[in-house]
């Protein structure tokens, strides 16, 4: 060190190279009284030529003030002088605060994480502080004016100075830019899928940066540290667009590639020529190797994307089948690339006996695209005008069901081209026969119900009389009390039998 403070201890180390052979050579060191010196002089008896000879001195400063530490090395006829300047600081005592520090890219957009922080004082005193996947690191620290800087690894992405005062969030801005790359076709429409690859040229380390560009053809690399790059933009097929060199000096630079590319899009059409939507079409090259596979939308438009010159070729499925290939060549005339399939429409219109639309009526489809595959569409018929319509692959066999109240209707067809079908039903025996069964049941139950209610009075009237009667014949002295008793007993006894069947 050049400077150090009052009480610290420091060591120099000292190479001796000899430029001849050199006998009985002794090395010391003088210095000011401000110093302490715990190391001694080395003897060595010879030094051979071209040599290096490396001493370690240990000394510890004692008084404030600049000194300088005189190494002499001496042999038998020769003197040898190197001095050594060193000056000695009396220790700052300053309050201390609790700061937490931040490190972001330039634009403060971004914060590092996963770096090292650090601080040097004006004595020299240095304080490294790591900062983790949090984003910060607090310490406790004397208030004062730092020297800061920031490393990723070992490259430096930042330095300044920073001034502290009172406690707060201190954000350290470093030299890390945000970088752009625009890749856009021979027409001016945008590149989707491009790679660009960044690699440093500056750097002690390499260090390369993958991206792919977005619908927009925009292709942004966050957080580069400033210097010189190798830059390389590839196509899909792997061909090279451009290869150069580009200086990232500030923030938010454009670079602007214009690629021999032509945007194309695709459209998937029925045996009517409709649109179909929601098709999957695969793009191939030249050699068959699939590149992408998009979905068609709602006007059974796809987008390929910007192809370079040469030979392709689109597969399309519907349904899991494949209904479609078609092969082209870019650039293509228009840009537009028509893919008629092998997709089929199918509408059903349900219908009573007397050829009524059904309105209301649900209609279920069940079809086969491969006889693998099975699935299943419904639907509700609300108007004549609008029948339940689907897409098919072609030769799908289909069971197509319809029901509404009481009527219910079935047809089996295999889809070859577009069809409409108008689907008869007719009334169901279940709805008819089920009905008349149950009231029948019915008045079954109440006709034996009120039978039964009808001979279970009559019994009981007939008791209750013949009980008064037996009354009127006691009171009138025809019958003597042994009978009375006995006969009162007999009808009491099948009136209580009968009212306890009666109730059951």
């Amino acid at each position: 060190p050049s400077q150090t403070l009052l009480g610290n201890f420091f060591t120099i180390d000292l190479d001796v190279i000899g430029l001849k052979d050199l006998n009985d050579v002794l090395l010391n060191a003088s210095y000011g009284s401000g110093l302490e010196c715990f190391s001694k002089a080395v003897y060595r008896s010879s030094l051979p030529a071209y040599s290096i000879w490396t001493t370690r001195w240990l000394f510890r400063a004692k008084a404030e003030g600049i000194y300088n530490i005189e190494f002499t090395l001496t042999t038998w006829n020769e003197t040898y002088t190197l001095t050594y300047p060193m000056k000695v600081f009396l220790p700052i005592i300053a309050p201390s605060v609790n700061v937490t520090f931040f490190v972001s890219d330039y634009d403060g957009e971004s914060i590092q994480r996963n770096i090292m922080l650090k601080l040097v004082n004006p004595a020299g005193i240095t304080l490294n502080l790591p900062i983790g996947s949090s984003g910060n690191v607090s310490v406790k620290i004397q208030m004062g004016r730092y020297e800061w800087y920031a490393y990723d690894g070992n490259q430096t992405i930042g330095k300044g100075v920073v001034e502290i005062f009172r406690p707060e969030n201190i954000t350290l801005r470093t030299w890390l830019y945000d970088f752009n790359v625009v890749v856009l076709s021979t027409d001016g429409s945008p590149l989707a899928g491009v790679l660009a690859i960044l690699k440093s040229l500056t750097m002690n380390t390499t260090k390369e940066y993958v991206r792919l560009s977005g619908s927009t053809g925009l292709i942004r690399f966050s957080d580069i540290i400033n210097g010189s790059y190798n830059l390389k933009i590839l196509g899909w097929q792997g061909e090279l667009i451009e290869n150069t060199t580009v200086t990232i000096q500030k923030d938010e630079l454009y670079h602007r590639v214009v690629a021999e590319a032509w945007v194309v899009k695709v459209r998937v059409l029925d045996t009517d020529r409709a649109p179909v939507f929601n098709a999957s079409v695969y793009l191939l090259d030249e050699n068959m190797t699939q590149i992408k596979t998009v979905e068609t939308d709602e006007n059974g438009y796809a987008l390929l994307g910007g192809l370079v010159r040469g030979n392709y070729s689109v597969r399309v499925e519907y349904s899991g089948v494949v209904v479609g290939y078609q092969y082209f060549k870019v650039p293509i005339e228009g840009q537009i690339l028509e893919a008629p399939c092998r997709i089929c429409r199918l509408e059903v219109i349900p219908v009573d006996p007397w050829n009524n639309p059904l309105i209301g009526s649900e209609v279920t489809i069940s079809f086969r695209p491969t006889p693998y595959t099975y699935q299943t569409f419904s639907g509700v018929f609300k108007d004549p005008e609008k029948p339940i319509s689907l897409l098919l692959p072609e030769g799908s066999s289909c069971t197509i069901r319809a029901l509404s109240g009481l009527y219910e209707g079935s047809s089996d067809i295999v889809v070859r081209r577009s069809t409409r079908l108008v689907l008869n039903t007719s009334i169901r025996m279940s709805a008819v026969f089920m009905p008349g069964l149950t009231v029948f049941f019915w008045i079954f139950v109440v006709y034996s119900w009120r039978r039964r209610i009808r001979v279970f009075s009559v019994e009981v009237l007939k008791l209750k009389s013949m009980l008064s009667k037996l009354e009127e014949l006691y009171r009138s002295g025809e019958v003597d009390a042994p009978l009375y008793g006995k006969l009162k007993r007999e009808y009491e006894d099948r009136l209580h039998k009968l009212l306890e069947g009666g109730s059951s």
